[in-house]
């Protein structure tokens, strides 16, 4: 068995590529719903900025979260790997709608922190 560890992805489009977040497969959902929130985000042409979009949508999901959890239908240590993950596909689709409208490819780079 190797040391593999799948991670989420972001669907490709047009002249982007998928993108790798890094997250745990596990946590796809959150990264979908993230990449969704971006691209509402950018269907506003900037009436909302995006800092506060994002923190918006953020508090917003983990609080739907925390009210799951407190029925029992979700574990609470999750919430924050699960914001975590809307994040990465938020700010990743925003990553790959600006490096295509630069015209760049991260196809063959991988950003890393």
């Amino acid at each position: 068995m190797s040391g593999y560890i799948r991670t989420a992805v972001i669907e490709g489009f047009d002249n982007a590529p998928p993108l790798d977040t890094g997250v745990p497969a596990e946590l796809q959902l959150f990264v979908d719903l993230g990449a969704t929130g971006a691209d509402e985000w950018i269907d506003l042409k900037g009436a909302v900025r995006l800092r506060d979009y994002a923190a918006t949508q953020v508090g917003a999901l983990a609080n739907e979260l925390m009210a799951i959890a407190e029925e029992g239908d979700f574990e609470q240590h999750r919430i924050q790997a699960s914001s975590e993950a809307f994040v990465a596909g938020l700010l990743g689709r925003v990553q790959q709608r600006l490096l295509a409208a630069l015209g760049v490819s991260s196809r063959d780079r991988q950003s890393r922190c």
